[in-house]
């Protein structure tokens, strides 16, 4: 499911910076936890295109080592995206209107992430049950069956956002292998296929 939280690092503290709730230091907290959410699942995703890659070259061992690996990323990146939303959750309470803002955008990217990170687990669950009945049992069926889940589905998500000089979060997303996204001058933009299987160029823009 990409992304994921690739956040502007830095928060510049200001006397405007409310103090109760400690506001800018959970916030903060947050965007350093996204980002290792981030590069976490992207970890994961790299470790099962690996894992499919054995597959096919017939490493079936191999193959279900790193799809474990990958699932075991996958959920330490799903509980430091619960971890974000969590540390964000009294956000309502914060008196200065930008970083409660900000701190509702992080929100709401870490939940829709973490909506993406399911589906991908979903994907990751039954190609390791496949690869387990396989080795097991060695039958031409399974082989089949794992082909197609492997095949039948857009296995990488790239989800890039990037902050605007005014604390705008603007986001882009796609899917399927080689998507990918970066950060340029006032927008992200991503590559790679949309929810009708097309390959195509998205942007946020900051203006």
């Amino acid at each position: 499911m990409k992304t994921v939280i690739a956040l502007f690092l830095t928060l510049t503290a200001s006397s405007a910076f409310a103090t109760g709730y400690n506001c800018q230091s959970n916030l903060k907290e947050a965007v350093q936890k996204g980002l290792v959410a981030d590069q976490t699942i992207q970890s994961s995703l790299k470790t099962y295109n690996t894992a499919k890659e054995d597959f096919y070259a017939e490493k079936f061992e191999d193959s279900l080592e790193a799809a474990k690996v990958a699932e075991i990323l996958r959920v330490k990146s799903q509980n430091l995206f619960f971890e974000v939303r969590e540390l964000l959750s009294n956000a309502i309470y914060c008196s200065d209107e930008v970083l409660r803002n900000k701190s509702f955008e992080l929100s709401n990217l870490a939940q829709k992430n973490l909506k993406s990170i399911d589906l991908y687990g979903e994907k990751l669950e039954e190609m390791i049950e496949g690869l387990e009945t396989m080795l097991g049992e060695k039958t031409i069926d399974v082989i089949g069956d794992i082909i197609m889940k492997v095949d039948g589905e857009k296995n990488a998500m790239c989800f890039g956002q990037t902050m605007c000089p005014n604390g705008m979060v603007v986001t882009c997303q796609t899917y399927g292998q080689g998507c990918s996204w970066f950060v340029t001058n006032g927008a992200v933009v991503c590559n790679g296929y949309n929810q009708y299987g097309q390959w195509v160029t998205t942007q946020g823009r900051c203006w």
